[in-house]
């Protein structure tokens, strides 16, 4: 009853100061961070986060936020506690979820399994008994101070410093600062966060300082730079109070700041084989061939007479099932149960709702949306469930993304371009289409020269997908050039090739080396322009070496009569890969194998599997850096 009574009371003074201090409350959505809330109403994530500091913690689907009228004037605001006091028994009934119970007693899904953490690891059973938490929820009334203050630059401050000293980032300050122009002025006056004026920080010429990416974790900065949470709150103290932010500018000791800081040695992780039990795993492919056995005999291009999209769904399959006879000989049986999507969300529903939590893992389907659909329903029982061929739409805890996300591609090429012994002139040319990539690039190259193809008609703003050769020769110096080209249109790549090939000049020391950080068709032509230009970027993949991959090529020949393409080893290497990681735990979970790390490389690809910035899901940081050479062939680049 006096839980009861405080949480009415509660809701009422709430609703009170909402009406009576012009404030309004926001619900929050599925994936919606603070940084997209205060943008939709035109406020500060600080004025969010001083009306709303006991419920940030953790972003939760269905959480009230306050959010004021004005950014600057913070009145008292009520804001409701909740303690745990003891737990009642739940009797768990048929066809009950996780999220219906959390829904029936008012509680979050996260609290019920702190009761009960083999829910962690195990789906709900029938009949089965969990805690459910109770909570005392109490009221209390507090009187904020403004979160924000004018603040005077000072000479030599840009926005960089004035950010670090506010324990916040540029992006973070612009916002606060609409119209603040690209550079700041001494004595330019400025909003930056009230802190009181002995916590700001400064800048030490003796460390360097690090950037938070997007959603990412002190896990995933421990595995960057080998600095435990720890480590980085001694250096930077403010992250105690604030907790890790995007964008947020860190403290770090001299040369610590790489993407691929641990050494990544491929392991031969047959030579690691823990588990022997026999391993189940679920193929969701779109065959789209009702009545067919998917056997050797019908898998054969002379009786394939499909459209391409199925071609890749039966190579992809084929290759898994040359995989499955080579765990085989290392003494591991494998139940292979192959699905049907027919691209169709109804059909994946069906199949993954009929008795499907048994699987050690899951394979496809294919399509990002067919995808997504099928990690939601697996999620309930932490199936893994990994993505094949395509990235990925959304990531939750069971996802494993085993194509490297463009992101990591970025941060592969540019270490290559670090690691480079001299110091190189950089250009960056780019589309309106591939303005991501290109702003990534200036970010990591602020000195990076930029060139858009772009011209203006009937005063706006269109592709031109062609640069003038002046532009380019404006921007071309002595010395090694590294010049990324960021584009799919095969004109503007000709064009580009054309006029770049032409700028070599040995005789005046000039020496041109084409990059981009996602190669695509358009780059499929101008083989000699490409191979004079040493043309680099960062893949998922490597080409097949016919001298080192004589046995496989010879099995599959045999068992197949035709010879593997890019999507049969990529069903290979994903397969091979996945079982033998299931084989190396002991408790054949395919999470235990990203708690170290475990390059592993086959046939064309390699698999680092690491978690997800998000703190959802696994990546892959498993990335080849390819070039052309002077015969035209396509060849892994070395440092």
């Amino acid at each position: 009853m006096k839980k009861l009574l405080i949480t009415i009371s509660g809701i009422f003074l709430f609703g009170f100061i909402l009406n009576a201090q012009d404030y309004r409350s926001h619900q929050i959505t599925e994936g919606e961070t603070l940084t997209d809330i205060a943008k939709k109403y035109n406020v500060t994530p600080f004025d969010l986060e001083a009306l709303n500091k006991n419920i940030l913690d953790s972003l939760y689907t269905g959480v009230k936020l306050v959010i004021p009228e004005t950014k600057y004037h913070i009145a008292p605001v009520i804001s409701e506690t909740k303690t745990y006091v003891n737990f009642l028994m739940h009797k768990v009934k048929k066809r009950q979820t996780l999220f219906g119970i959390a829904q029936q007693y008012d509680v979050l899904q996260e609290d019920i399994k702190k009761l009960n953490p083999h829910l962690y690891s195990k789906p709900l059973q029938k009949k089965e008994r969990i805690k459910i938490p109770v909570y005392e929820i109490t009221t209390n009334t507090e009187t904020l101070k403004n979160t924000l203050k004018h603040y005077t630059v000072l000479a030599q401050e840009g926005k960089w410093r004035v950010a670090y000293k506010h324990g916040i980032s540029v992006k973070q300050l612009e916002k606060m600062n609409p119209g603040m122009g690209k550079e700041l002025k001494v004595n330019q006056i400025i909003n930056v966060p009230n802190i009181d004026e002995i916590k700001e920080q400064t800048v030490d010429a003796n460390f360097d300082y690090y950037t938070v990416a997007n959603q990412e974790t002190f896990y995933g900065l421990e595995r960057k730079m080998g600095l435990t949470k720890m480590d980085l709150e001694a250096l930077n103290p403010i992250l105690k109070n604030t907790g890790l932010k995007s964008g947020m500018i860190l403290k770090v000791p001299k040369n610590k700041i790489t993407q691929f800081n641990q050494p990544n040695k491929t392991i031969k992780l047959s030579n690691y084989i823990k588990n022997y039990s026999a391993k189940k795993i679920a193929l969701l492919m779109p065959y789209r061939l009702d009545k067919i056995k998917l056997d050797s005999a019908f898998i054969n291009r002379h009786i394939k007479p499909y459209n391409s999209f199925t071609n890749k769904v039966l190579d992809f399959h084929s290759g898994a099932l040359i995989a499955l006879d080579s765990i085989k000989e290392l003494g591991i049986s494998t139940q292979l149960d192959v699905f049907d999507t027919k691209l169709l969300k109804d059909n994946i529903t069906s199949i993954i709702e009929n008795k499907f939590d048994d699987y050690d893992a899951v394979i496809g389907p294919l399509t990002q949306d067919n995808f997504d659909h099928a990690s939601f329903l697996l999620e309930r029982s932490n199936t893994p469930i990994i993505s094949p061929l395509f990235p990925v739409k959304t990531y939750r805890n069971n996802v494993f993304q085993s194509i490297t996300d463009h992101k990591i591609l970025i941060d592969a090429i540019t270490n290559y371009v670090d690691s480079m012994p001299v110091k190189t002139n950089k250009i960056i040319i780019s589309d309106s289409n591939h303005a991501f990539s290109s702003a990534a690039l200036k970010t990591k190259y602020p000195d990076a020269r930029e060139i858009t193809a772009i011209e203006w008609k009937k005063g706006k703003k269109i592709d031109a997908f062609f640069v003038l050769p002046y532009t380019i020769s404006s921007k071309i110096k002595p010395g090694i050039n590294i010049v990324f080209l960021e584009t799919n249109n095969t004109g503007l790549v000709s064009n580009i090739l054309s006029d770049l090939a032409g700028r070599i000049d040995k005789q005046r020391g000039i020496k041109i080396i084409l990059m981009t950080t996602n190669k695509k068709s358009a780059f499929d032509k101008n083989y000699t322009n490409l191979a004079s230009l040493n043309f680099h970027y960062p893949s998922v993949n490597k080409s097949l070496n016919l001298q080192t991959n004589k046995s496989f090529i010879k099995a599959y020949k045999t068992k197949f009569n035709t010879t593997p393409n890019k999507y049969v080893i990529r069903g290979y290497d994903l397969m091979y890969d996945t079982l033998l990681r299931l084989a190396y735990t002991n408790d054949t979970l395919l999470e235990s194998s990203t708690l170290t790390t475990l390059q592993t490389e086959y046939i064309e690809n390699k698999f680092n599997y690491a978690p997800h910035p998000s703190g959802k899901g696994f990546t892959n940081l498993g990335v080849y850096i390819m070039k052309y050479d002077k015969n035209l062939n396509i060849v892994e680049a070395k440092q």
